[in-house]
Formats: structure tokens, sequence, C-alpha cells
């Protein structure tokens, strides 16, 4: 039962993470479970003590994740025992609620952050706190209670005072609101009371069964209603963080009471959020990524350069012969952002405004705006909502994501106007408006990778798509389970990798998927083929494939090959396509836009510098991989079943067959 989304916070392997006012440890266990090196501070040395045996126990089971270690420590919100920079990651759910000098402790939370670190804040939601204050006054008049009603606004400008860049935010349990105006009504501490006691049962039912009408419900209520709201925000470099704090209230001796140990008043799911109303919050400028010993920051913004330097009179960032299309042209888009190049960035999403068709569609191709191939694919259709929504991680520009949120409605509708029952998308609408006869893998795992965007984008507009959910869990299914579902192009690298990086395959299914692979397509030392038949290497596809590595958490290779494919780079700054090793001669004789932009965002997966860096690695992580109900919804059959060599979680559960387990279809 957690408040922060950790699909929206990535916390992984190595990590070092504060779980600050951590009561009784739900944060801390689920980064424990990830491998992460947490560190649980609260002022309550029993519930620490409770902890501490939680944390032995689950070393002990097995639970805790490899390379994970814990420690309990009883320490002061606004004068912490850590030394500046200590960690990657700093938690405070439901904490400053209770600190009468909040602002102290969120200078705290920004100075043991390092720079680029990333912090997740909780604290109860505007409304459902305002009534239950106005129910009893025995709500928040105890010893260590709440002294303040946060505002959305209020949090996000203590935390810009604090030195931290305010990044996402998103509103939780819903369902709970309720209960607790209900407590505060019949008398909070009255358990016993029928109507409590019944809404308490229905509260333990959804979070044990999880039944979907309840997420979504919740989800659909989250804006509204939401008990928590959270907010992401990231350190600045040291001089932003010294000129910001100037200003703001320094640390103090006041502490949040011995019983302010972060103890959420509403334990539960998390959902999606809603922005409210238009205003901008735009984040300061995040550091640029730099991989040590492979790429300085300067470097990498010599080749976000090389890629604005491409960019056409009306925006559009096409291909070294001219033409664009919207795929590459999006990917380039964020690129331009990860770089810091905002204006550029902000001129490339216009141009998709104004170039997309009434379907919601864009052209297969224009070259110096006229149409050159009038044919509509699906994946570009649906791929400016990857970009627009990691513009917004990267931003926190809320005006900049309304302003799109028509362009990705319309490009969602009509890549799932392609949708097959099975869940499969036909991979284009030809000149003629009517559909091609068969998908593509590649294709269709990206677009599962823009529908997961665009729904996390549409909670955050108020606008929640539960049948995009729908369609994603089923498209999902169709990349892990059926291969006959698509056109055989299985000599493509991206073929290999793609359900990968697009989040469809992960655990133990991706990690099979890329070994099965590896020999065929990975050149050592110079990095991945386009294609198994030729002797080419692709800057590209190994990128891509190093997004897909940072994805599964396979870090190290990643970053081999990241230093690998170098070779490519020119002294400009840009990258060359491909590198045809049998003739010792880069092939085509190009340096292409979405090559270097493809070498730009491995270089923030890797190097962790923005808040869009692991938005290959977190926009499906937000949901639990939900199969169809059963083999009859997507027609899995015995045949198909045996043959799929990659069981994974959008696998439909084992089923009994004959007495004995069967295989799964």
């Amino acid at each position: 039962m957690l408040t922060v989304d950790f699909g929206r916070f990535p916390v992984g392997q190595g990590d070092r993470v504060l779980d600050l006012g951590c009561g009784a440890g739900r944060h801390a266990f689920e980064v424990l479970r990830r491998g992460a090196r947490v560190v649980a501070l609260d002022t309550d040395e029993r519930e620490l003590d409770q902890v501490s045996v939680m944390f032995t126990a689950m070393h002990e089971e097995g639970e805790a994740g490899q390379g994970g270690s814990a420690s309990a420590v009883a320490g002061d919100a606004t004068a912490m025992p850590f030394p500046d920079g200590s960690f990657d990651r700093v938690i405070a759910a439901e904490v400053l609620e209770h600190i009468p000098s909040d602002q102290a402790a969120l200078n705290e939370v920004a100075r043991v952050l390092r720079p680029g670190g990333l912090a997740a804040i909780t604290v109860p939601g505007w409304l459902p706190e305002r009534i239950c204050w106005r129910l009893s006054d025995d709500y928040h008049n105890v010893p260590g209670g709440h002294v303040r009603i946060f505002t959305r606004g209020e949090l996000e400008r203590k935390l810009e005072r604090a030195g931290l860049a305010v990044g996402g935010h998103h509103h939780a349990h819903a369902l709970h609101s309720p209960y607790w105006w209900l407590k505060c009504a019949v008398g909070v501490h009255d358990d016993d009371h029928p109507l409590a006691r019944a809404y308490h049962r229905l509260l333990v039912w959804e979070i044990m069964k999880q039944p979907r009408i309840m997420r979504l419900a919740d989800r659909a209520l989250n804006p509204l209603i939401g008990k928590s709201t959270v907010i992401y925000a990231a350190r600045r470099a040291d001089g932003a963080m010294r000129a910001e704090q100037a200003g703001a209230s320094g640390a103090s001796g006041a502490r949040y009471g011995p019983a302010g140990n972060g103890k959420s008043v509403n334990d539960g799911r998390e959902t999606g959020g809603h922005m409210h109303g238009r205003t901008t919050q735009r984040r300061r400028a995040a550091a640029i990524p730099a991989i040590p010993g492979v790429l300085t920051a300067d470097e990498v913004l010599a080749t976000g350069q090389s890629i604005a330097a491409q960019q056409q009179r009306d925006g559009a960032v096409g291909w070294p012969d001219g033409h664009v299309d919207a795929w590459n042209h999006v990917e380039c888009a964020m690129a331009l952002s990860v770089c810091g190049l905002r204006d550029p960035a902000r001129r490339a999403y216009e141009w998709l405004r104004a170039t997309q068709r009434a379907d919601g569609s864009w052209p297969r191709g224009t070259a110096h705006g006229a149409v050159t191939d009038p044919a509509a694919e699906s994946n570009h259709a649906a791929y400016p909502a990857v970009g627009v929504w990691h513009e917004f991680l990267v931003t926190g520009d809320a005006d900049f994501a309304h302003r799109m949120w028509p362009v990705v409605r319309a490009g969602i509708e009509f890549t799932l106007g392609l949708q097959l029952p099975r869940g499969e998308v036909i991979w284009q609408r030809k000149a003629g408006g009517l559909p091609d006869d068969y998908a593509l893998l590649t294709g269709c795992s990206s677009i599962y990778h823009s529908l997961r965007c665009a729904v996390a984008l549409a909670e955050q507009m108020g606008e929640p798509q539960p049948g995009w959910e729908l369609a994603a869990d089923l498209l999902g299914h169709a990349v892990a389970c059926h291969p006959g579902a698509f056109a055989d192009k299985s000599w493509f690298s991206m073929d290999w990798y793609y359900p990968v990086l697009g989040g469809a395959l992960r655990g133990s299914a991706a990690r099979r998927r890329l070994e099965s692979g590896w020999e065929t397509f990975v050149v050592p030392g110079l990095g991945v083929r386009c294609v198994s038949d030729e002797p080419w290497v692709t800057g590209a596809e190994t990128c891509e494939l190093v997004l897909a590595l940072e994805a599964i958490g396979d870090s190290d290779r990643a970053a081999e090959l990241f230093a690998q494919i170098q070779h490519l780079r020119d002294g400009s700054g840009a990258y060359w396509t491909g590198w045809q090793f049998a003739n010792q001669a880069h092939f085509p004789n190009e340096r292409s836009s979405w090559t270097s932009a493809a070498t730009v965002l491995a270089a923030d997966a890797l190097g962790q510098a923005t808040a869009g860096a692991g938005i290959f690695r977190t926009a499906s992580a937000r949901w639990d991989a939900a199969p169809p109900a059963g083999p009859s919804v997507c027609g899995c059959g015995p045949a198909e079943s045996s043959a799929d060599p990659l069981r994974g979680p959008l696998q439909h559960p084992e089923r009994p067959r004959d007495g004995h387990l069967g295989k799964r279809a």
C-alpha cells in the first residue's frame, strides 16, 4: 500500500534512498525489495525497532533485492545526521504536515540529496483534509498531529525555495477519503462503529483483491478527492540551490514531536493525478547528462546542438535527405529537451500541432512542407504521447501539456482505430484510407509504450482513459505472447529488443529474450547490427538496446555498449548512422538526427540527469501487466501456447489441463 508511484520515481539496485519519517516503513520496505540501500529515519524509536525487525526478516526470507541494504536511524527532519549529497532519492510520505518548521525540513531534504537526485513528497490533499478538520477537532488536535493543511501551490513554492525543481504531481487514495470523513463524523477513535467497520472491510477487500472496477473508480475520483497529494522534484545544481535557499527559512531546532513519525493517516494504493487549472509549473534547467570516461556534458550538448542545426524553418527535424516523419521527429524533440535546448524542442512540438491531420495522424513523409507520402503509420500517430509526457516530466510545464493534450488524444484515437480484437495494431492506413492487413512487432511494441505514456498524461489532465488502459493490456499481451500476430521481420534487430524497450516484456522474460538474440545481433566492440545478415552496426539500434538494458536493470552491459558505439561520433558532436565493418566505412554516408537523438536519450538513461531519464523504464511499470480475462479474448490456442518461448507477466495464468498444470497460453 504505497503512496509514491515508483513508475514516476525510479529506484534501482544500489540507489541510496532515505525514507524520511518512515513510520511503519512501507516505502522503506519497497525500496529494499528493489535492491536499494535504504535508511529509514524517524523520531519514534519504537517504530524504528519494528522497522529494523522487518528489515532483518526480509533479508532472511530473501525478500531484499540483490545488493540491497537497510538501516533505521533516529533523527530530526530539520537537522538530519547525514553529510551533504548522501542520497540519490528521498521519500517524505505524509510527514511535512506534522512539522512546524516545514521549510527547514525541505531545506534538509535538498541538502542531503545529491545534485540531480530525486525527491517524492506526499501530504494530505487539501479538500479531503479540510473536510476532516471541519468534521472533527480530534482528527488533528493531538500531540504530534497535523499542524497545517497544504495547498499544492504552497508546497511547490516551498520546494522551489529549498532548491528543488518541481516536476509532476498526482493524487492518490481517493477511496480512503470517505472512510476518514466517516470516522470523523462518528468519532475518530470509534473503530467499532458499524459504518466504520463496514467501510474498513470494503477497503481491505479492495487492497487485497484489487478488483479492476475499484481501481478504475479510485483513479477516476483521485483528481477530486484523492486523500494524498504527491509531488516529485529534483535537486538543482549547488549554485541554484543556494540562491533559492537564501530567502527561505533556515533550519531551526524545532522537531516534529514524539508522535510526528510520518505515519500516514491513509494507507492505500497509488494512482494517477490531475492538473488543477492551467498554471504553468516550469522546472529550472536540469543538468545535462554526462557519462564519466565516455562523454562530458559539453559533448552531449554538442550532440544536441547538432540536432538543432538540422531543424528546418517550420520546426521539423528530418532525415539527412530532408524528409520528415513524426516518429523520428519526436525522438529528436526529446533529445533537444534533455540537452536544455528548450526553444528548438518547443518548435518541434509546435510542428506536430500544426501538421496533424483531422483524423489524428501525420503523413508518413513530408519534405519542406509538402506531403511526399500520404499514408499514415499507427506508431507515428501514437509516439507524440511519449514525447509530450517526456517534455512534461523534464520541464514540469503544465501549460505545454494542456496545449498538446488534444494532439496526443487525437493521435491515440487514430492508432486504436487500427487495433484488432486480439490486441495487435495494424501498422498503417494506406494513402487511400484503407487499413493494411498486417501488424509489425516493433511498431506495436512502441505503441504499447505510447499508450502507457498517454494514460499517464490523461490522468494529469484529469481525463482518465480506462479504455486506453484496456487497449494497452491487450496489445501488451499480444506482443509478449503471440509472435504469430505479427509479420515476420525477425532479421531486424529492432524486432528482437523492442518488446523489452517498449515495456511489454520485463523480468526474466525480458532477460531471456535479450539473451536469445545477443550473439546474432551484438558485434563485440562495435555495437548492434541493424539486420542479422549484414556486416553493419548502427548507432540508433545500439543506443536503443542500451535503453532496453537499462530498463531491466542491466546497467553494466548498457554502459559497455554505450561506450563502444562512440566510434560513430563525429568531431562536430553528431553521429554517423552506421559502420560497415567488412568494408571499414561509414554506411550510409550520413550523420542522422535520429542517431544523435538516440545517443542523447541513452546518455540520459545511464546518467539519470533529467526527470525524464527513466521514461523507457518506468512508463509501463506503473501498472501491473494484466493479461486478458481468458484465451477467448485474444484467441490463444494450444499450438501458439506451446510455441511461445517467452513467458512473462502478460501471460495468461496457469490453468489445469487434464489434471495437470498446462503450459501458459
